[in-house]
């Protein structure tokens, strides 16, 4: 899995699916997502560490393939868009 910093609270969607950012085709997106998600979904995986980042893996995947999530991050940093800067 990789790892978000205990330090680090930026939301990184690329980083969560184990992209680079230029890695942004819907193929490479979809098939790094279907691959983690089989790890780390509830149903498969009981751990602590699946049930707390499987809700990361579900919103970085689709931060990514839905355009108004897309555009929120790239200007505010989380898909969530200005309401979630606001309570940083």
């Amino acid at each position: 899995m990789v790892q978000e910093s205990a330090t680090d609270s930026t939301f990184q969607p690329y980083e969560i699916l184990g992209l680079e950012e230029g890695e942004s085709s819907s193929s490479k997106i979809k098939k790094a997502y279907r691959k983690l998600q089989l790890e780390y979904h509830p149903d498969k995986n009981d751990s602590l560490e699946a049930a707390q980042f499987y809700p990361k893996l579900v919103l970085a995947y689709e931060t990514l393939t839905d355009q108004e999530k897309l555009e929120n991050y790239r200007i505010y940093g989380h898909p969530d868009g200005s309401k979630m800067s606001k309570a940083v």
